[in-house]
Order: C-alpha cells, then sequence, then structure tokens
C-alpha cells in the first residue's frame, strides 16, 4: 500500500492507495478505497476519487505525466485502464 498526497483535487490530507495487477482489480479497489495503483517496468497508474466525486486516471513514465483523465463513471475507468495498463508493461 502506497499514499499519495497533493493528488489533484483532493484537498488536505493524503490517500492510501491500494495495488492492482488487473482492470478488476482496480474496481475492487476503488469499491472500497479511494485511490489505487499500478506499477511496470515502464510506466505507473493512479487511479483515485477527487473530493467531488470523480474519478481521476493517471499514467506515468519516468516522473513525467503521460496521460491524466477524470472521468464521471466507472465503465468509462475500465475503458482507460483496458488501454493504459498493457502500456506500463511495454516499451514504446
Amino acid at each position: 500500500m502506497g499514499e499519495y498526497s497533493d493528488l489533484p483535487g483532493v484537498k488536505g490530507g493524503s490517500l492510501p492507495a491500494f495495488f492492482f495487477r488487473s482492470v478488476s482489480g482496480a474496481m475492487i479497489a476503488l469499491r472500497r478505497n479511494r485511490a489505487c495503483d499500478s506499477v511496470g517496468d515502464h510506466g505507473s497508474i493512479i487511479v483515485f476519487t477527487d473530493d467531488a466525486g470523480a474519478y481521476r486516471c493517471l499514467f506515468f513514465r519516468y516522473w513525467s505525466t503521460i496521460d491524466e483523465q477524470t472521468f464521471r463513471t466507472k465503465v468509462q475507468v475500465k475503458q482507460w485502464l483496458k488501454e493504459w495498463l498493457p502500456r506500463q508493461h511495454k516499451q514504446y
């Protein structure tokens, strides 16, 4: 379990993040917690719920944000994860 602070849309404090390895694992983690993360050799993902209730999805590679999206539904989060989760294990 990691912990994140200064996330966009989250005021004060920090959020504990629970690790996931699959899209279904991320959805389970988000049902129980506000944040989850996944790490591969070529990138990392953070998915969290902001203070307004929106889902924020971030993909990082080498300390740089590659993609950042905000969604209203878990269906949209699942679609985003299906695209970005494999990329953290492949070099582009």
